[in-house]
């Protein structure tokens, strides 16, 4: 099984909106992305539906990242010269 793991802060939002649409899937296939989070390498930074995407450096990416409930630091992904 394959699943990508989606920020609910972000997407519950869009998630109800399209719940009340009379094609809820169509909504979701519809919604661009455009400032989700991610703690990878790239970032959506535009998006044209069948044309294409435009990805850049996350200005993030490499950067520790605090875990709240434990305070412990965590460091995410590997520096790749971006």
């Amino acid at each position: 099984m394959y699943g990508r793991v989606l920020p609910e802060h972000f997407w519950g939002p869009i998630v109800e909106a399209c719940r009340a649409e009379e094609d809820p899937t169509g909504c979701l296939l519809a919604a661009d992305g455009l400032g989700q989070p991610g703690a990878g390498p790239l970032v959506l930074d535009s998006w044209e539906p069948a044309v294409g995407a435009t990805l850049v450096a996350n200005p993030n990416f490499g950067k520790p990242l605090v875990n709240y409930s434990t305070g412990r630091i965590l460091r995410v992904g590997l520096r790749m010269g971006l």
